[in-house]
């Protein structure tokens, strides 16, 4: 089996991709993040499905992406009940769970499924028919693996809660460790058998990020991985007015303190004759004092086309990364990308030297002096030292700054990529070995399910028959009483 390129099906009984409704958004990261990471995705919704807003879906999706993504109208559809009990499982809804267990299964062998997973099927009292349906075919098919989310935290028992019921090959996933050992208690299994496993929170999707701007990110994933972040606009033939060299100096600095960084300067016109030769001095002075190429670069080197610069919708998505702007320029007249940087939550470090920077952001932020055109200024310890200090300060800050620090942790922590290869691979891979692992479908074990299934077709059936045959007596007593009026 190739880890790396499954068939993944994800199982809803979704009508419409419906925007509003917060599972609909979890699917679809989930499918995202899957396609991402090189697998196939079969999306299955009900028969009644609606594609009103298979937009949602699809802007989500790259266009590389899109030949292994499948949408397929299959889950049976029904009138459905919540029910607090499988004792008032109806024949009605035994014959859906019957008829999607053969139309999973065909559809499973078809597509050689591996690995599927549901949300709420095996948990809530709505979801009762499409639970029996999952362990009906799951038992044929017992070298599939099952992941099944549990969205809310159980609390008055159901008896159909019990992971035995449909074999080693399942598991259940729930979104928090507080709670999974209730979970686990719950579906009357161990915590071995709950699998916690965080939603996934994208800034790419959360803010709507451009493909174009998701194409800078895989260049640069530090933008999402890293502790600072700093996405710094500067015209080429100002660098060194704009103190880019202060800057590289204090992110080698916080680096070399144990706190990872990326630097991305967003540069634009850059079109003289002196502009390899400018990023080169940069370049040099960033390797030279300890960060590396995914730590610090220049967006006019990624694509020929950002050399005269990139879109303000992709610099906005990209300052919406950032966690620190440090504005060390020493000619302003305003300065835009400052306030452009603090809307987008970056902690503001001013230069104090630049006195019209007091005026802009109202002695807001924390000033320290760079100097300027009309403030002189050289540290008496030496530029090496003071910048050190002002790293030292910056640090502290940005620690206390638990509302900022908690931005950071969502950004690092709950991202596809970040989720997929901490939580995400490592349950797959676990419940794939246990899926393997398990004993070939033996012909008795299928004869006894299936004759199970068709005892309840069959009463159904003979219940529907009979209840045709008592309307059609009603009725022809019906008839009978109307003649005999009209004698009378």
């Amino acid at each position: 089996m190739d880890y790396n390129h499954l068939n993944v099906a994800l199982l809803t009984n979704f009508q419409e991709f419906n925007p509003g409704y917060s599972l609909t958004g979890i699917v679809l990261d989930q499918a995202s993040m899957l396609l991402r990471h090189g697998h196939t995705v079969h999306i299955l919704v009900s028969t009644h499905f609606n594609d009103k807003y298979n937009d949602y879906l699809m802007k989500r999706i790259p266009l590389e992406q899109r030949d292994r993504l499948h949408v397929d109208k299959i889950v049976t559809f029904g009138h459905l009940i919540d029910y607090d009990t499988s004792i008032k499982w109806t024949l009605e809804h035994k014959v859906l769970s019957c008829d999607l267990a053969d139309v999973l299964v065909q559809y499973f062998r078809d597509h050689n499924i591996q690995i599927a997973f549901t949300h709420d099927w095996i948990f809530t009292g709505w979801n009762l028919p499409y639970a029996g349906a999952v362990r009906f075919a799951s038992h044929l098919m017992p070298n599939v693996a099952w992941l099944h989310w549990v969205h809310s935290v159980p609390s008055v028992a159901r008896d159909w809660w019990k992971m035995s019921f449909y074999g080693p090959q399942h598991k259940i996933v729930f979104p928090n460790i507080t709670d999974s050992r209730r979970v686990a208690e719950q579906f009357q299994t161990s915590t071995a058998n709950v699998f916690v496993i965080p939603h996934i929170k994208d800034p790419r999707h959360w803010f709507d990020f451009s493909h174009e701007t998701n194409a800078i990110i895989d260049k640069y994933p530090k933008l999402m991985s890293a502790e600072i972040v700093q996405v710094y606009p500067a015209s080429t033939d100002r660098l060194e007015a704009k103190g880019l060299d202060k800057l590289i100096t204090i992110f080698s600095i916080l680096k070399r303190r144990g706190v990872s960084v990326c630097l991305l300067i967003a540069n634009q016109w850059a079109t003289g004759k002196g502009r390899p030769e400018t990023l080169e001095k940069y370049h040099k002075l960033a390797i030279t004092s300890g960060l590396q190429e995914d730590e610090f670069g220049f967006t006019s080197e990624i694509k020929p086309e950002y050399v005269t610069g990139i879109s303000s919708q992709v610099l906005r998505n990209l300052m919406l990364l950032g966690t620190l702007f440090i504005f060390p320029t020493s000619e302003e007249s305003f300065g835009l990308v400052g306030p452009e940087a603090a809307l987008c939550g970056n902690m503001i470090v001013t230069n104090e030297s630049l006195d019209m920077m007091r005026e802009v952001f109202d002695n807001r932020g924390y000033p320290f002096p760079f100097g300027s055109f009309h403030n002189q200024f050289e540290p008496h310890q030496g530029w090496d030292k003071y910048l050190e200090n002002v790293s030292f300060v910056i640090m502290s800050k940005y620690i206390n700054d638990a509302s900022l620090r908690a931005r950071v942790l969502c950004r690092q922590r709950y991202n596809m990529d970040a989720l997929y290869n901490n939580r995400y691979a490592p349950s797959m891979m676990n419940i794939l070995a246990t899926a393997e692992s398990c004993q070939q479908l033996i012909p008795e074990i299928e004869n006894k399910l299936r004759s199970e299934m068709q005892s309840f077709r069959d009463q159904y059936n003979q219940n529907k028959k009979k209840a045709v045959q008592s309307s059609s007596g009603k009725i022809l007593n019906l008839k009978n009483m109307d003649k005999k009026e009209i004698k009378k």
